[in-house]
């Protein structure tokens, strides 16, 4: 007669070995699936490693299975198991696909060339430090922190697998703007004389207009909308009485999924802005010309909201004369 099966939701005996010079303790768990795995965890003292084995345990789940990650684990390989964590959320509706492309972005040009051979027990506090400081001298401290952040999501899933026993990204130095080398230059609004001349040589192009650029245009100095939450603006949050337009999404690209409406991260990502006279009567005009209830304001040319617009409904020849950059 053979050996009892261990009971659903415990372990058995833990063995701890010294490994370099840390401790590492493991044991066969059998999950509430029924099958047994083998989980182990690294500690700096023989203590550590058998309370980070409990805890691994405590908060087991197959898809972190103890033998998928480790201490021997590239950090390219982590990397690349957190962006498609990141993947799975998003899909789920959880973060912005916008961000997953701008890390994803990062990861490949900045961080693996510098990072990505190294395995989990290779990697030190100074080795992070290093690339994060290296981007805010050559690029801006703005930059420096996207890629701190994303250091600090794989240091940190690595810590969640068993990889790392703490997240090393916390100590990372400051990022100080004023020692970046390329300083963040102050906005300066277009004078009213520049708004007049820019309007007026988009009226008189034919390609801008082809490509429906003088509402757009308008449309951006009225309500100060970024370009991918005025390509998202639909007419179905826009209301003529009030001469109000909900911000409701922006467009974004996404790598293998294409134009996506993204509704942002934030409240005020969803909010409504009221419009002057002239661009609500501009609206109101371009509405009555193309009959339009529903779908975007300034579609393509395929109906979507985004890429090459369609031609203009209005045309620079019908604008109020209320309008900036009017001729009229």
């Amino acid at each position: 007669m053979g050996r009892p099966p261990i009971p659903i939701g415990t372990h058995g005996k833990i063995n701890t070995t010294k490994v370099g010079k840390n401790y590492r303790s493991r044991c066969r768990y059998r999950h509430y699936d029924g099958r047994v795995y083998l989980v182990e965890r690294i500690g700096s003292t023989e203590g550590k490693a058998e309370s980070n084995l409990k805890v691994a345990i405590r908060d087991f789940s197959p898809s972190a299975g103890g033998d998928q990650f480790g201490r021997d684990s590239k950090f390219a390989v982590l990397a690349a198991a957190w962006m498609a964590e990141l993947e799975r959320l998003a899909g789920r509706g959880v973060g912005s696909w916008g961000t997953i492309d701008t890390y994803r972005s990062r990861l490949q040009g900045i961080i693996l060339p510098a990072l990505g051979e190294l395995r989990a027990r290779e990697l030190t506090a100074l080795a992070l430090d290093k690339v994060v400081q290296d981007v805010r001298d050559k690029s801006s401290a703005s930059s420096a922190k996207t890629v701190r952040a994303i250091i600090s999501g794989v240091t940190g899933f690595a810590v969640r697998h068993g990889a790392l026993e703490r997240n090393l990204a916390r100590d990372i130095g400051r990022i100080d703007s004023r020692q970046a080398r390329h300083q963040q230059t102050k906005s300066r609004a277009m004078s009213r004389d520049e708004v007049f001349e820019l309007l007026a040589k988009l009226d008189a192009d034919p390609k801008a207009v082809e490509d429906d650029l003088p509402d757009l245009v308008r449309f951006f100095l009225a309500t100060g909308e970024r370009t991918g939450e005025a390509l998202a603006a639909h007419w179905e949050h826009f209301d003529a009485a009030e001469r109000v337009i909900r911000v409701h999404a922006n467009v974004i690209r996404a790598k293998g999924r294409g134009k996506l409406l993204n509704p942002g991260k934030t409240a005020n990502s969803q909010r409504p802005v009221p419009l002057a006279d002239w661009c609500a009567a501009m609206l109101v005009g371009r509405q009555r010309a193309t009959g339009a209830t529903a779908g975007p304001i300034f579609p393509s040319t395929t109906g979507t909201p985004s890429g090459r617009r369609a031609t203009s409904a209005t045309g620079p020849g019908s604008r109020s004369s209320s309008e900036p950059g009017s001729t009229g």
